[in-house]
């Protein structure tokens, strides 16, 4: 069964940056959560939207801070159903590093500081709600909605 997600793509320039929590309750906000990527197509259909913004970072929706080294994805708590580390990732630097970041410049991922302040956030939803008071800057892609296949493929 094929699944229809909308992805907000925040770049929060134009706003305050975010860390991980601030971008899940936003993204909670919006009626959804950050994107848990799922599939190779998926890395890169977002590679390919983000790789052109001038800041480099992007949160994603999985942590290992209930148990280190074991990723879970945010809300559903399953296990991550794809991996995209860069070289020496996920390292854990000084015992801090448990939230998914994604950087545009090659679409790989690192482990990041929870608290660190982003610029992107990448929600999913199943649904549209317009965030209230809320307008994205120009440089940004707000929102596109895709269809999903069973298979978790994008339909694009």
């Amino acid at each position: 069964m094929a699944r229809k997600v909308h992805l907000r793509i925040w770049n929060s320039a134009a706003f305050l940056k975010r860390t991980w929590d601030d971008g899940a309750a936003y993204c909670d906000r919006l009626g959804g959560e950050l994107l848990v990527i799922e599939t190779s197509e998926e890395n890169e259909f977002i590679y390919g939207i983000l790789k052109n913004q001038t800041k480099t970072w992007a949160w994603l929706g999985c942590s290992d801070r209930s148990t280190e080294g074991t990723w879970l994805c945010y809300a559903a708590a399953s296990d991550l159903p794809f991996e995209n580390w860069a070289t020496g990732q996920p390292n854990n630097a000084n015992g801090n590093d448990h939230c998914l970041a994604f950087h545009n410049t090659d679409g790989m991922w690192s482990d990041s500081k929870c608290d660190a302040q982003l610029v992107h956030t990448v929600c999913e939803t199943t649904s549209i709600q317009e965030d209230e008071g809320v307008t994205p800057s120009s440089s940004a892609t707000p929102m596109a909605c895709y269809t999903l296949g069973s298979d978790g493929r994008l339909r694009v």
